[in-house]
């Protein structure tokens, strides 16, 4: 899906300072001028979503109803590096996760049922829902922990 966001759009939205200055500096470095114009998938949310640089701001455009939130219901995400990955609300019902690092992930409000959590990393995840996927136990600060 091809996605347009107008710098006016997040002026609208009230977006702070430095989510402003961070834009730009996207939009430049796309060789863009003023809007940016991209391709947003599933897989561009992970990535954003666990980089360090672009997390904050992407959830921030996602709660605002700016960027589309993608399910990623069934998803292959075996092995795949989400460390830190700001999971909040994901569905990720039947996602295949084996293997994956989600050590240090956000998972408040995800949605793990029927997911394939095998040999995953999940320390220091942080789950607050007494849900817990089958395996994992979680301790008082909401963090998951092998059971």
């Amino acid at each position: 899906m091809k996605i347009k966001i107008r710098r006016k759009t997040l002026v609208e939205h009230r977006a702070c300072k430095e989510g402003l200055e961070w834009f730009d500096e996207l939009v430049l470095s796309m060789g863009q001028e003023v809007d940016l114009e991209f391709e947003w998938d599933a897989l561009s949310m992970v990535w954003s979503l666990t980089d360090e640089d672009s997390r904050s701001w992407v959830r921030w455009a996602i709660n605002k109803g700016i960027l589309p939130s993608w399910s990623l219901r069934g998803s292959n995400l075996s092995g795949a590096n989400l460390r830190g990955a700001d999971l909040q609300d994901a569905n990720l019902v039947g996602a295949d996760l084996r293997g994956a690092d989600l050590s240090g992930a956000i998972l408040y409000d995800a949605n793990l049922v029927g997911a394939d959590l095998q040999d995953a990393n999940l320390s220091v995840a942080y789950y607050p829902t007494d849900d817990v996927p089958a395996g994992w136990r979680r301790t008082e600060t909401g963090h998951l922990t092998s059971a």
